[in-house]
């Protein structure tokens, strides 16, 4: 007998987010989906009522975005915009049944929407009921939409609570000092490890190694840590930042800052690639600074880790393990030439 059981849709999850950490994320995601799909004007998307809007970010099992949702204050739901990839995955119905959940925690009487009329089936199938007319609105026809909100439990959802606070590790991780800060902080966000990098790169005065699988644009590819490595490497007479790379291929299609720094200063930063036959499945990576502090990533597919500050005995376990890997790696011609 043929097997006509439906494919399990991917795993992912829902979690509260920070405007002002997460709002990279967020706006990616809604460029796509209603400034580039929808021809939305950008000047009606981004409408100055974000700061105090309660934001929803869909992840997939890796961490990255592929789904958004806000509410207001007021109880006005909107800006839900899910990457195409992910759509009739399920993921639409877990944000709004997260945010239903949380208007409800709010003790809001009802919430509204203001919906494409090509979706009103969508939200009338979760309880949404049309109110007035349909208007237009940029040649788009949109229909109100309300639902009351009552005691009844809703459907469990793949949202969740953040299991940390991203706030608490960014102050830890401000407080920080090279060469002091004894205690590790955990690092469980795109954001954390971004900040924890930067934070090390600053303080640095002699050295930086990463050993990275394709040297993430989303901690690496932004222009605070970019321009720390360039003081480094421009104030040391002898190389000073080592890069190790398992993979090229990313960063030759999309481009990246460090890389372009590296074309111009090649006396002082060096981008290494271990050799074929001494290559390893990636797990994990790290980011070295002096040689007595590091930003450690247990998986390079998932925000989770450490920062250490200073742990003389751990940093020279992974100076051992970079310098081992580096003897036995090759410049990266490839993007060399890619950056001339």
């Amino acid at each position: 007998m043929t097997d006509v059981t439906a494919p399990k849709p991917p795993p992912f999850s829902i979690r509260l987010a920070d405007w002002r950490l997460d709002r990279l994320a967020i706006q990616c995601i809604r460029e796509e989906v209603f400034i580039r799909e929808l021809h939305i004007p950008p000047g009606l998307e981004w409408d100055g009522r974000d700061s105090s809007a309660i934001h929803l970010l869909a992840e997939d099992s890796e961490g990255q975005p592929i789904g958004t949702a806000r509410m207001l204050p007021e109880g006005h739901i909107g800006r839900m915009a899910i990457l195409p990839s992910w759509r009739r995955s399920g993921v639409g119905s877990a944000l709004m049944e997260a945010l239903l959940e949380i208007a409800a925690q709010r003790h809001l009487g009802s919430v509204f929407l203001q919906a494409q009329q090509i979706v009103t089936p969508f939200y009338q199938g979760i309880g949404f009921e049309p109110e007035g007319p349909v208007y237009m609105e940029e040649g788009i026809p949109y229909q109100l939409m309300a639902r009351p909100l009552d005691s009844e439990p809703l459907s469990e959802t793949a949202y969740r609570e953040p299991h940390y606070r991203v706030d608490e590790s960014l102050e830890l991780i401000d407080r920080g000092i090279l060469g002091e800060t004894r205690d590790a902080i955990p690092l469980h966000s795109r954001e954390a490890f971004r900040t924890a990098c930067l934070s090390l790169a600053r303080q640095a005065r002699r050295s930086i190694r990463i050993f990275s699988h394709d040297l993430d644009a989303s901690i690496y590819d932004n222009k605070s840590l970019v321009n720390e490595l360039k003081r480094l490497a421009t104030r040391n007479p002898d190389p000073s930042i080592f890069i190790l790379l398992q993979s090229n291929e990313k960063v030759q299609r999309e481009g990246h800052g460090v890389v372009t720094l590296a074309a111009r200063l090649p006396s002082k930063i060096q981008i290494f690639r271990p050799l074929a036959e001494s290559r390893r499945e990636p797990t994990d990576s790290f980011m070295l600074a002096d040689d007595i502090a590091f930003v450690y990533r247990k998986w390079h597919t998932r925000f989770d880790g450490r920062v250490e500050f200073y742990n003389l005995s751990r940093a020279r376990e992974l100076v051992n393990a970079f310098q081992e890997l580096w003897n036995e790696s090759e410049e990266d011609i490839a993007l060399r030439r890619l950056s001339i």
